[in-house]
């Protein structure tokens, strides 16, 4: 229960305040979602109107028993461990986010997001 409160306040400042990608860590492991917002699931990255959430943790130990089994929302997961994640911004509304191997740069997962380019908010 305490968690299904969590997820739904956090879901509400990424949406009130319109982020469009959230990083998170601790649990060690790699995981893409899709745009997803309150159990709705886009899954494309051509200028989505939810936030991409992204779990990339797999810098320790191995624990893929950690997330359970994948859900809709999950476009790619990864349990071997000595990764990093790379953000290149190429403009206010292009990015490519690419998981990389420790041992030899291999990428090993990779998207490119596009969203609206927004005016200031007032």
């Amino acid at each position: 229960m305490g968690g299904e409160i969590f997820r739904w306040g956090l879901e509400d400042l990424l949406d009130t305040y319109g982020v469009d990608m959230y990083f998170t860590g601790h649990i060690h492991m790699y995981e893409r979602s899709y745009p997803t917002l309150r159990g709705k699931v886009q899954n494309y990255y051509n200028k989505p109107t939810f936030p991409v959430h992204i779990n990339t943790g797999n810098s320790g130990n191995r624990s893929d028993f950690a997330l359970g089994p994948e859900r809709d929302f999950s476009a790619k997961r990864l349990v071997n461990v000595g990764c990093y994640s790379s953000v290149h911004i190429h403009n206010a509304t292009h990015l490519t986010f690419q998981q990389k191997s420790n041992d030899d740069g291999t990428v090993l997962d990779e998207f490119v997001l596009e969203k609206e380019r927004r005016g200031a908010r007032s």
